[in-house]
């Protein structure tokens, strides 16, 4: 046993010993020549070993050879059908020796194996072997036994693993060119037999497009089917394929019986990223619809002959289909389809704005990839038939549904038959396509018909193009019905046979539209014809109220105007195509007009337009005919157009084209005939045009060139054209037709010529209206430059007003402008011209001489002198609508010369007189500095402004003014002052230097003497630093005061007055009428606020009063008779009061009163304490306010004697200065001792009234009605006088120099305030002194019992009076009234009637009313 187990294991070291010393010992590589001939034999090719053949016996026997080839069959592209860089093979020893080989291990690297299909149409995998032997190939009548294909010889075979590295497969197919290639291929396989089970895992790259795979099988066993699992991943996707199955190959020989069944299934979680993948571009660059989910489920059955998928399942997103895939196959093939569709939602699957961007970059890269291949003859396959039927329930588009959707199509015997193909729009719109696709001429050929109908086309419209026809009325694109053939090729698309009604329209006929296909073709080309019986234009315009042909009314001026072009290059686009046209339209109806028989033949052909016809058969009664040609399309266009138009009512083809409906008639027939050719900047034309309506007769004949050039055009043409009805002329051009009515007729006629690098012209018109004719002759030279104009012209208009309407001047106005002319002189360029021009009109001549510079981008200059003569200025400043007060101004005679700027300009030689006034001097404006700047120095001799100032429209305080605009409009105001805010802005937009002199200057109730002003204005500051003047017979100087207009207006008012004549400045009433003497006033004061009222609310000053005032007239015959007016007829015992008051006050009359007094202004009120007027026989004092901004006085009068301490009348003057109210005052310096409170008379005593102060109107207090009424005829007269001169003189005076209310208005009311104050009748003139003595039954009348009067008061004893009672024959008072004045009438002696006085003024005893007639006024008086 021992010897034994040394025997084994010697033999072992010897097996051991061999493998590890044979390799040394066998190469391999003397076998390659046997190796490479033995494959020659059994396969007809050449097996080439260019590498070693390494042997290895352990750990495991192995086989690694190098460098394989193998031949490629003759025809083959490649020289070799499969290379092998190296191939490694292991087999297992033990299983050697129970007749098992288990090759552990194969490695292919980087084998390349080439498939072809050869011209012949036969494979290179087919081998032929050497001549001994048959070729191999399969035998399919002989299937290898199954002994064969489980073993070798007897051998099983397992193959642990096998591996390929790098591998790469190719496909070609020399008959059609294609090759597939799929590369990079590695692939790890598991067998444990040759009959199974299998297992191999890989990845390669197919198409550019990374694939990834796994497969599994069950063992191959004839007697059960083989599981099968298959899954293809793409790349990094995510998405993948699978089949999951079994396989019954003992069924492969039973066409009956399904040789596979399973699962079919796929599933991506982006379609649009597995199609980027499968395509090679982006899933940004796929349609969006496509950026969704995918699933696909289905049970597969396949066998010999038949195959089908049942239950088939798809998603897309939220997209569900259903449906089954059957196929028979054989001899002919059937496949049936059957798909339905849900619902499918497209504004989902389209967002807006995406729908483009695909298509775009889908384009861009197809360009990138350079030219397409020449495309294979098309073919559908013939041995096929596939019958396909797919519904879809419903599709959602912008919101609308298209339902019903269906599609029966049946592929069969090489061609396509669309049975169906048709849905359900909105507006009950249904669509049916049918027809043959079949092959032709190795191109795709469609015959077919359409057919469509629609209860309301516009929702259609709405759903594709939402909006696009809200502009139509809504009754229009409605109704649908059409039927036609449709053919289309890659060749031509022809719709035939065409057959529509459309709303009210019948279309027939047909298109045809061939299209390119860069061989035969190169241009796109077009055939239309069709007919229309009738069209209403107007039913389908947008119902805005605009008319076909009216012009746009946009204002958006934000658009830049490009360089002219030649209008005709939008016709480019037509050079690219070929074209026949003709349509005919029985009627058109546009704007309400109808023309009938229309007719249009158009060719297009190598880039021309050929017009043919286009003509209208009954255009408003007459015909149209238009022929010609447009050439050169695609460079500079020229056309050759004839034109014949005639139409009996020429308003009806106006209308048609966009006017407004006029009268039938109204501008008659109409012709156009003539030719016009060139291009769109040089044309020669010949026109002929006549409409009888206006009487428009014209002719045009000539050449144009250079119209598009931007500049002048080049004209040479003759041309004469007449109108008799220019208002309808100017209505058919646009023209204001009512302003052109009274133009009457108008002729134009002339020639018009250019050379070189000028233009002639000589025009001659007429206008038979407005009496008007001229003539225009010139030369325009330097076109192509800077044109120079050099021009005669002799205009004239006898009667102008139609031709100043039409320039928007009309009315009274326009007919007193009388004869218009204008006749000289223009030479020179639009920049710098010369002028000598002589006009006239309304009356005035006028020459205008000189040079006029407009300069680009620089201010206008200018150097002109100018005269102007007019017989009445007045009248010429009504024309130009300047202010007037209606004052006539007198005749105008103008001279003067204006030189510089627009911006800094002088004017000189200023020579201007009108009436009897005269203006002369020098003026300059400068507004190169920060601000303008207005020097001017002017002189005058009389200087009256009075016709060039507005009437004034104010009025007393308790009115209301208007502004002087004369507008009526009321003005705000506070009293006799504006409140209307000052606007004084001007004062700081320029700054001035004025020197004015003047000898006179006249305004309205205002004349100023010898007026000297130098005034100036700085930064807002108005300085009058020099302004003094002579007026109201005095002098005034206001030198110093200054305005400021910067924030709120301030004044700094100083004021010198020097000897005023009162009279003059008080100008009327009592006070006025009988007061003179100078006054002089200083005053110092400011102000300020937003208004006239607020400055003087707010004025603040101190000021001094004197002068001298002499008292004229009969005022105490006045008062006398005012006085006894009122007492004479109830109480006779004061028939000698009018006496004594009458002595007293004419120690006021006919001799100078010296008037003084200071007084202050604090916020508007004026208030002097110490104003007295004095004479050698009397004085008196008056102290008080005036409010200025009401200009209300309140002041108190005293009275004196000239050494008496008390005053013998005290009167108060209350309400407006120009008319105050007198009264009384008991609280003055008079007692009152007469029983009138103010009243203080030596002698003179009232029973019952005497001493009383009692200002009470109960019984017992008639003094208050005496008082009042005595008080207000004194206190009227004397009063008024002195309450004038300080009120009168001081706040008057104010009121006229600070602009309050004018004088002419206070005189009018002092004038009535007499009247009004005067309760008793007036004496008249002359009566004192000089009346006979009164008749003896005249008597005083008895006083009234004591018992009797009231007894409120008692009557103080009567020698406790100081009057001194007069009889009635004695002389007057010691202080005589001055003598009647010359011509006085004496009163008649006779009494007058009694006026009763008013039972409340004077109780009498019993309530008894007294019938005594009243004495003559001024009868005490002898």
């Amino acid at each position: 046993m021992k010897k034994l187990l040394y025997f084994v294991g010697g033999i072992v070291v010897l097996v051991i010993a061999a493998a590890l010393i044979a390799p040394f010992f066998i190469d391999l590589n003397d076998y390659k020549g046997t190796i490479e001939a033995k494959a020659k034999e059994a396969t007809g090719r050449d097996l080439k070993i260019d590498g070693k053949i390494s042997l290895s016996l352990l750990p495991l026997p192995s086989v690694t050879v190098d460098g394989i080839k193998f031949g490629n069959a003759p025809g083959g592209t490649a020289p070799n059908m499969a290379e092998i860089e190296s191939a490694k093979v292991k087999v297992a020893v033990m299983p050697l020796l129970s007749d098992k080989v288990q090759i552990t291990e194969i490695t292919l690297t980087r084998p390349v194996i080439v498939l072809e299909k050869l011209k012949d149409g036969t494979g290179n995998w087919v081998l032929k072997p050497g001549a001994a032997e048959k070729a191999i190939e399969p035998n399919p009548a002989q299937p290898a036994s199954p002994s064969a294909t489980s073993s070798a010889g007897g051998w099983d075979v397992q193959i642990d693993g096998a591996t390929v590295e790098d591998g790469t497969f190719i496909y070609r197919d020399a008959a059609t060119g294609a090759e597939q290639k799929v590369d990079k291929i590695n692939v790890d396989l598991s067998i444990d037999s040759l009959k199974g089970p299998f297992d191999a895992k890989g990845s390669l790259v197919a198409m550019n497009l990374p694939l990834g795979f796994s497969a599994k099988t069950g063992r191959m066993d004839p007697s059960a089917p083989m599981p099968i699992e298959v899954t293809l991943t793409v790349g990094e996707t995510k998405g993948s394929f699978g089949f999951s199955g079994q396989a019954d190959m003992a069924a492969a020989g039973d066409p009956t019986k399904p040789i596979v069944t399973g699962k079919l299934s796929a599933k991506a979680e982006n379609v649009a990223e597995l199609m980027a993948a499968l395509s090679g571009g982006t899933a940004a660059a796929q349609p969006p619809a496509l950026a969704r989910p995918f699933t696909l489920a289905g049970d597969v059955t396949a066998g010999s002959a038949a195959a089908d998928i049942k239950n088939l399942a798809l998603t897309l997103g939220d997209i569900a289909a259903q449906g089954a895939v059957g196929a028979q196959y054989g001899e002919a093939t059937t496949v049936d389809a059957n798909l339905a569709v849900g619902r499918v939602d497209l504004d989902k699957l389209m967002p807006a704005g995406k729908a483009g961007e695909a298509t775009e970059k889908k384009t861009e890269g197809e360009a990138a990839g350079g030219a397409a291949k020449p495309a294979a003859p098309f073919t559908l396959p013939a041995g096929i038939t596939a019958n396909v039927t797919a519904t879809v329930e419903q599709i959602a588009y912008q919101g609308k549904a298209i339902d019903g959707t269906k599609l029966v199509a049946q592929l069969k015997d090489g061609a396509l038959n669309l049975t169906q193909l048709s849905a359900q729009l909105p507006g009950n719109t249904a669509f049916t396509l049918s027809g043959v696709l079949a092959p032709k001429s190795g191109q795709p050929s469609f015959t077919g018909a359409l057919k469509a109908s629609s209860d309301n086309l516009r929702e259609v419209a709405d759903m594709f193009a939402p909006g696009a026809l809200a502009s139509v009325p809504s009754d229009r694109l409605r109704k649908l019905a059409l039927t036609s053939r449709l053919n289309a090729s890659p060749a031509q698309v022809e719709i035939a046979d065409l057959n529509a009604t459309l709303d009210a329209s019948k279309i027939s006929g047909g298109v045809i539209l061939a299209l390119p296909d860069d061989q035969k073709r190169k241009r796109m080309a077009f055939g239309v014809g069709l007919s229309v019986d009738k069209l209403n234009v107007d039913g389908y315009l947008p119902q805005s109220g605009k008319k076909v042909g009216e012009p746009s009314t946009s204002n958006d001026t934000t658009k830049t105007k490009a360089a002219p072009d030649n209008p005709l290059k939008a016709l480019a686009p037509l050079g690219d195509l070929d074209a026949n046209i003709e349509i005919k339209a029985g009627s058109l109806t546009m704007n309400g007009q109808q023309v009938k028989g229309l007719h249009a033949l158009i060719g297009l052909a190598d880039a021309t337009l050929n017009i043919k016809d286009i003509s209208v058969n009954d255009l408003m009664g007459g015909k149209g005919e238009i022929n010609g040609k447009v050439t050169d399309l695609k460079g500079d266009p020229k056309f050759d157009i004839n034109y014949d138009i005639s139409a009996k009512d020429a308003g009806k083809l106006l209308v048609m084209g966009g006017m407004e409906p006029q009268a039938p008639g109204k501008f008659g027939a109409l012709t156009l005939k003539g030719k016009a050719n060139g291009n769109a900047n040089d044309v020669t034309y010949d026109i002929a045009m006549a409409m009888t309506g206006v009487g428009l007769d014209g002719t045009a004949k000539g050449t144009a060139s250079g119209l598009m050039a931007g500049g002048i055009p080049k004209i040479n043409s003759d041309f004469d054209i007449k109108a008799k009805d220019t208002a309808a002329l100017a209505q058919l051009f646009g023209g204001p037709a009512d302003a052109a009515k009274q133009l009457g007729s108008v002729a134009f006629k002339g020639t018009a010529q250019s050379g070189a690098d000028d233009l002639t012209y000589d025009v001659t018109l007429a206008i038979g209206g407005i009496g008007g004719s001229g003539k225009l002759a010139g030369k325009v030279t330097g076109i192509s430059g800077t044109p120079q104009v050099d021009t005669t012209l002799d205009l004239k208009a006898d009667k102008p007003a139609p031709l100043l309407q039409l320039a928007g001047l009309a009315g009274p106005k326009a007919q007193a402008m009388g004869a218009l002319t204008a006749a000289g002189a223009l030479k020179g360029n639009a920049e710098d011209m010369n002028l000598n021009l002589d006009l006239s009109a309304a009356g005035a001549t006028a020459k205008v001489a000189g040079n006029v510079k407009m300069p680009k981008q620089q201010p206008i200059a200018f150097d002109l002198s100018i005269t102007a003569n007019h017989p009445e200025f007045t009248d010429l400043m009504k024309i130009a609508d300047m202010p007037a007060s209606g004052a006539k101004g007198g005749p105008l005679a103008l001279a003067v010369k204006a030189a510089g700027t627009t911006q800094k300009a002088s004017v000189s030689q200023l020579d201007a007189k009108w009436g009897d006034s005269s203006l002369a001097g020098t003026a300059n404006y400068d507004a190169t500095g920060a601000k303008p700047m207005i020097t001017a120095n002017l002189s005058g001799g009389t200087v009256n402004l009075t016709p060039f100032m507005a009437p004034s429209t104010k009025t007393n305080a308790s009115k209301s003014t208007t502004g002087s605009g004369g507008s009526g409009s009321p003005a705000k105001t506070s009293g006799p002052w504006s409140t209307e805010p000052l606007d004084l802005s001007a004062l700081g937009k320029q700054d001035a230097d004025i020197d004015f002199k003047a000898k006179s200057l006249i305004m309205p109730d205002q004349r100023i003497d010898d007026l000297v002003a130098k005034i100036t204005i700085k930064d807002g500051l108005m300085t009058m630093q020099t302004l003094n003047g002579k007026i109201y017979g005095g002098a005034f100087d206001l030198s110093g005061t200054r305005v400021n207009g910067n924030g709120t207006p301030k004044i700094d008012a100083k004021v010198a007055v020097k000897a005023i004549q009162l009279a003059e400045l008080l100008g009327g009433g009592i006070a006025g009428s009988q007061v003179k003497g100078p006054i002089s006033l200083n005053f110092d004061g400011t102000g300020s606020g937003l208004s006239q009222a607020d400055i003087v609310r707010s004025l603040t000053g101190k000021g001094n009063l004197d002068g001298t005032v002499l008292i004229i007239g009969k005022i105490e015959q006045t008062v006398g008779s005012a006085l006894l007016g009122v007492l004479g007829q109830k109480v006779k015992q004061v028939q000698g009061i009018a006496d004594k008051i009458n002595g007293v006050l004419s120690a006021y009359t006919g001799v100078d009163n010296k008037l003084g007094g200071t007084f202050d202004i604090v916020n508007g009120v004026l208030n002097t304490e110490d104003t007295a007027f004095t004479n050698p026989k009397a004085r008196g004092t008056a102290k008080g306010k005036v409010d200025l901004a009401q200009m209300a006085l309140s002041m108190l009068i005293d009275l004196f004697g000239s050494s008496a301490e008390q005053a013998f009348m005290s009167v108060n003057l209350d309400g407006p200065v120009s008319s105050p109210k007198p009264s009384f005052s008991g609280g003055g310096a008079a007692p009152s001792a007469s029983g009138i409170p103010g009243l203080n008379i030596p002698g003179v005593n009232l029973p019952g009234f005497g001493g009383s102060t009692d200002t009470s109107t109960e019984p017992g207090g008639a003094a208050t009605g005496i008082g009042g009424a005595a008080g207000s005829a004194v206190g009227g007269a004397v009063g008024g006088t002195g309450g004038a001169a300080v009120g009168g003189a001081a706040g008057g005076l104010i009121n006229d120099l600070l602009g309050g209310k004018d004088k002419k208005k206070k005189q009018e009311e002092q004038q009535q305030a007499p009247a009004s104050q005067e309760s008793a009748p007036a004496a008249e003139p002359g009566a004192a002194g000089t009346a006979p003595a009164a008749e003896p039954e005249v008597a005083p009348a008895e006083p009234a019992p004591a018992e009797q009067a009231p007894a409120a008061t008692e009557q103080p004893p009567a020698e406790a009076a100081p009057a001194e009672p007069a009889p009635a024959t004695e002389e007057a008072p010691a202080e005589p009234a001055p003598a009647a004045e010359p011509g006085a009438t004496p009163a008649p002696a006779e009494a007058a009637p009694a006026e009763p006085a008013p039972s409340e003024l004077i109780p009498l005893p019993n309530n008894e009313t007294t019938t005594e007639p009243a004495q003559e006024p001024g009868a005490s008086g002898n």
